[in-house]
């Protein structure tokens, strides 16, 4: 990526990242068409001057992520007003042709697309969104849901939706209106 940069001895300091430096001054601070690399300051105290690279993993992770966003924005271009039957069309086909499988590494890695205002529930008005839950067995437990967006929980039941609480810790995960409750 960097013709003649040096790598530095930080990688113990964040393992998934390589540190590099310029070899010359009057390089530019960030190679032009590479934005996977961020400039930070050096180990040694520079400010400024050393870039970090994300490892294979993360650059691997990222892609997953891009793929599954160009994929949901290929295919809802606005949110449209659903409900019932075409909005549960809608949910599924974006969670099957965009995302892996539940409970893989691979889903886990496209999460990055995530948040995604999708639609509007026609018969409250409100947003709802995609977004990916994990909080105990990572990424086994994972999983892409739909619900109403920015909705506490204290309101839900006020605006139609049905509590998506996590039986594992009891963690709210969303609220999710009555056509996509899982039975």
């Amino acid at each position: 990526m960097i013709a003649g940069a040096v790598i530095a001895a930080a990688a113990a300091a964040v393992p998934l990242y390589a540190w590099l430096r310029p070899r010359a001054a009057d390089r530019p601070p960030v190679p032009i068409g590479d934005p996977l690399l961020q400039e930070v300051d050096c180990p040694d105290g520079t400010r400024g001057g050393c870039f970090i690279v994300p490892s294979p993993e993360q650059g691997a992770r990222r892609a997953s992520s891009e793929r599954a966003r160009a994929c949901l924005e290929s295919r809802v271009r606005s949110p449209q007003r659903l409900a019932g039957s075409e909005l549960q069309k809608l949910t599924d086909e974006l969670v099957r042709a965009c995302f892996s499988p539940a409970g893989t590494d691979q889903q886990d890695e496209e999460s990055g697309a995530l948040p995604f205002r999708y639609a509007i529930h026609e018969p409250s008005g409100l947003p709802l969104e995609l977004s990916y839950h994990c909080s105990d067995l990572c990424p086994n437990q994972g999983h892409v849901r739909a619900h109403f967006a920015d909705i506490a929980l204290s309101v839900c039941r006020q605006r139609g939706g049905t509590p998506d609480i996590y039986n594992g810790f009891g963690v709210y995960e969303g609220c999710t209106p009555p056509e996509l409750v899982r039975r």
